[in-house]
């Protein structure tokens, strides 16, 4: 949900409760009404800006997962899905910069992530662990970090030596 055009509008409303006050005229005459409707326009300020905090905070609050939303589970919860059925996963990928945005693709099409992955060399729920595990139960992984920069790399061209 994109709360840009709430945030604008709330903006809006509130800078044009700071911008009229401005350009009311100074003379002597009006200087009464002129504080008056500053000291208003400053209530304005404060309920327009309450009420369009508490909106967001509500359509925050309140709004459901995206469609593209997987659903996530623990590592533990993972190796138990890989020891009991491990033929049925096609395809575990590791993504991001170490490695740890991880996504499991099942025969039928169904996806999931791992929730609790973490970068760290003696952490049971590292990347690595986690390949390890695969490479245990001959679950195919894919690096996709690396093989895209393998990709990208100029490939060594045989010469022939006639």
């Amino acid at each position: 949900m994109n709360l840009l055009p709430l945030l604008i509008s709330a903006c809006f409303l509130t800078c044009k409760a700071f911008v009229a006050p401005l350009f009311t005229p100074a003379d002597t005459t009006t200087t009464r009404t002129t504080t008056c409707q500053w000291a208003s326009s400053r209530r304005c300020i404060l309920e327009k800006a309450g009420g369009a905090a508490a909106a967001a905070l509500l359509l925050v609050t309140n709004a459901a997962a995206p469609v593209y939303a997987i659903p996530m589970v623990t590592t533990d919860e993972f190796e138990s899905i890989i020891r009991d059925s491990s033929k049925s996963i096609q395809m575990v990928e590791f993504a991001g910069t170490n490695g740890e945005v991880v996504t499991v693709r099942l025969l039928d099409g169904t996806t999931f992530g791992l929730s609790d992955v973490v970068e760290s060399p003696v952490d049971p729920r590292s990347p690595l662990k986690v390949r390890a595990t695969c490479r245990a139960f001959n679950v195919p992984t894919k690096f996709t970090a690396f093989d895209n920069v393998l990709s990208a790399a100029p490939k060594k061209k045989k010469s022939v030596h006639e």
